[in-house]
């Protein structure tokens, strides 16, 4: 699969979450929010909620989920998360 079609393909789970979200009630504060050392696909937010969202898109049924996001991939999430939240919600910290 071409990278070009890979990144539409990704674009395009992202705004259907982003969509799902938003009809949840939840504003999305970023999207594809990246430090030097990560990225977040989505990070929303509603009263007292912040949600840091990584977006994965599977056409196989057939996957076990706990492999989708590997503890080396936490760790990024994580810390930017925790960069994010220091940033733009210092009180909340």
């Amino acid at each position: 699969m071409a990278m070009n079609n890979k990144k539409h393909i990704g674009n395009h789970g992202e705004d259907l979450v982003a969509d799902r979200l938003k009809r949840e009630g939840f504003f999305i504060e970023a999207r594809n929010y990246a430090k030097q050392y990560g990225e977040i696909d989505i990070i929303a937010s509603k009263p007292d909620l912040i949600a840091f969202v990584e977006v994965k898109n599977r056409f196989n049924p057939l996957f076990d989920m706990t492999e989708l996001i590997p503890r080396s991939k936490q760790r990024k999430l994580i810390a930017v998360a925790k960069a994010f939240l220091a940033h733009y919600h210092t009180a909340q910290v």
